[in-house]
């Protein structure tokens, strides 16, 4: 494998003149990086927008992206609930649907003024 004798190419240097590029370019990502943070955390240029469905499952993980983008100081004033079922519907299943969305919203309703979101339901 690569002994030490003279001749054509034995070992690591083959790999050599890539290093500087590599290490450029992965500086470059790290500027990338840092200034994309620095973005995020702007909350005069930037924001989330958390879009959700009314059940129980998708609220919980709303409400934990919510509390976790404000942990890390990233702005939150906007959501979004899809997908909701008419209230005059007359299908037993799907006035149980309802319900249980209206159920939710309620809940929605109370964590958006304590964390001061704008929610629009569609």
């Amino acid at each position: 494998f690569g002994g030490g004798g003279g001749g054509g190419g034995g070992g690591a240097p083959a790999d050599a003149p890539d290093e500087p590029t590599a290490v450029t370019k992965l500086k470059e990502f790290q500027a990338q990086m840092q200034a994309l943070q620095a973005l995020l955390h702007d909350p005069e240029t930037t924001e989330f927008c958390i879009v959700t469905i009314a059940t129980a499952l998708s609220l919980n993980e709303a409400e934990r992206l919510l509390l976790e983008l404000r942990r890390e100081g990233i702005a939150v004033r906007r959501g979004v609930v899809n997908r909701l079922i008419a209230t005059d519907v007359a299908d037993g299943y799907v006035t149980r649907l309802a319900n249980g969305q209206r159920q939710c919203l309620a809940e929605l309703d109370d964590l958006a003024a304590r964390c001061a979101v704008d929610v629009t339901q569609v």
